[in-house]
C-alpha cells in the first residue's frame, strides 16, 4: 500500500464485505509507516480470524468504524510502536484516531494501544461482546473511552480495561459513561464470565506511572451468583500500582464484593466522590 496515499476499505452495509484470513500472524491488514498526512479509513467490513494493525510513524487521520471483528487470534485492532520494523524510528506518530461503532466477538483481544508518543485517540460506542483476554489494553496516553459496552471474558484473571504503564507512561485517560457488565456466554463449547477486575490500574515498569485518569459516570455491575465463580467479578476498580491525580466520580457499582480496592499507600491526589454502591 503506497505510504503517502489515502486508503479506504469500505462496504455500503455493515458486514457487507467479509475478510476471512488464514495466513500467518494475527492481522489481515497490516499498515507500516503510513507516512505524513496519509489517512486510513476502514468502514463496514467483517474481519474473520484476522485483525488490523497500524504500526510505525503514521500522522494522518485514522477512522475505523462500523466493522465486525470475529475470532481473531490476536488483537482485533492494534495501534503500536514500530519496534523492529525495518530501520525506521520506533516511535508511533498517529495524532488523531477514532474507533467507533464496531463489534468485537470472541476475539483474543479487542483493542490494544502501545505508544510512547502523545496521541489523540477516542473509542466511542463499541461493543466488546466476549473476548478471551482483555478487551481494551492501554499502554499509551491521551485517550478517551466513551459510551462503550464491555461483556465477559474467558480468561477471568484479566480485566475489561487494563491500564498498564509497562513500556510508556499512561496519562490523560478519560473513561466515561461506559457499561461494564457481567454477561456469561458460550461459544464453541467454551464459557465466558465476568473478569476478576473491571478496570485494572497496574504497576508500572522502568519508572512509568499512571496519571491524570478520570473515571466518571460509568455503570459497573455483576450478579451475586457470579461471585461464586473463582477469579470472577471480585472488584470493579483495582489500584495495583502507584497513580497520580486519578478521579473516580459519579459511578454506579452494583453487587460487587468490593467496588474499589487501593493497594498503594502513596497514591497522590486521588479522589472518590458521589459514587453509588449497591449490594444485596
Amino acid at each position: 500500500i503506497p505510504k503517502e496515499k489515502n486508503i479506504t476499505f469500505k462496504s455500503d452495509a455493515m458486514g457487507g464485505a467479509v475478510t476471512q484470513y488464514d495466513g500467518p500472524g494475527d492481522f489481515a491488514i497490516d499498515f507500516q509507516f503510513k507516512g505524513i498526512n496519509a489517512a486510513i479509513k476502514i468502514d463496514g467490513i467483517t474481519f474473520w480470524k484476522g485483525g488490523v494493525r497500524i504500526q510505525g510513524f503514521t500522522t494522518g487521520r485514522i477512522l475505523i468504524e462500523n466493522n465486525q471483528f470475529v475470532d481473531t487470534p490476536g488483537p482485533a485492532i492494534a495501534l503500536v510502536d514500530a519496534k523492529d520494523v525495518g530501520t525506521h524510528p520506533t516511535t508511533f506518530g498517529v495524532v488523531h484516531w477514532l474507533i467507533q461503532y464496531n463489534d468485537f466477538s470472541y476475539c483474543n483481544q479487542g483493542v490494544r494501544v502501545v505508544s510512547g508518543n502523545g496521541l489523540l485517540g477516542t473509542l466511542f460506542k463499541n461493543r466488546f461482546n466476549f473476548t478471551v483476554n482483555t478487551p481494551l489494553h492501554i499502554d499509551a496516553n491521551t485517550i478517551t473511552v466513551d459510551n462503550n459496552e464491555f461483556m465477559g471474558v474467558r480468561n477471568r484473571s484479566k480485566s475489561s480495561i487494563h491500564l498498564s504503564p509497562y513500556k510508556n507512561p499512561v496519562a490523560h485517560i478519560q473513561i466515561n459513561k461506559n457499561r461494564l457488565g457481567p454477561e456469561i456466554g458460550n461459544w464453541n463449547g467454551l464459557k465466558y464470565y465476568p473478569p476478576q477486575y473491571y478496570i485494572l490500574m497496574d504497576q508500572g515498569k522502568n519508572g512509568h506511572k499512571i496519571a491524570n485518569v478520570y473515571i466518571e459516570k460509568n455503570y459497573f455491575y455483576t450478579h451475586r451468583k457470579y461471585l461464586d465463580v473463582p477469579q470472577s467479578a471480585e472488584m470493579a476498580i483495582y489500584f495495583k500500582g502507584r497513580s497520580l491525580d486519578v478521579k473516580v466520580k459519579e459511578n454506579t457499582f452494583f453487587e460487587f464484593q468490593k467496588a474499589i480496592i487501593n493497594d498503594v499507600e502513596k497514591n497522590t491526589n486521588c479522589t472518590f466522590s458521589k459514587n453509588k454502591i449497591y449490594s444485596k
